[in-house]
């Protein structure tokens, strides 16, 4: 995960919140290189609205060591959804040591 041309975001099922939707988000990591690269299988997905208190949310069984995301792609994990509150919402996502980060405005 920490390799050059990863990164790691969160993406929402909408861009425009307001106060008490319920929006689903995605983890996506996207790899920007010009080849091929193999991740190696992660166990535990952390998450929090507080980078200091995150807490391990989701534990994945996988058949294989690692998977492959091809050239200048991305793969998408599905997590969860929550309900944002106004004025704000933040949410982090942390595997092996990388996070991710999300902060939206929420509207009233």
């Amino acid at each position: 995960m920490n390799s050059t041309g990863i990164k790691l975001s969160l993406e929402p099922t909408k861009t425009v919140l307001k106060d008490r939707d319920y929006v689903e988000f995605s983890l996506v990591i996207l790899n920007e290189n010009p080849y091929p690269v193999k991740i190696p299988i992660f166990n535990k997905v952390f998450m929090g609205f507080d980078p200091d208190e995150m807490s391990p949310s989701m534990y994945l069984d996988w058949i294989s060591r690692h998977f492959e995301i091809e050239a200048n792609s991305r793969w998408v994990l599905p997590l969860r959804g929550f309900q944002v509150r106004y004025p704000g919402f933040s949410l982090y996502v942390s595997i092996e040591g990388v996070t991710a980060s999300l902060e939206m405005e929420v509207e009233k």
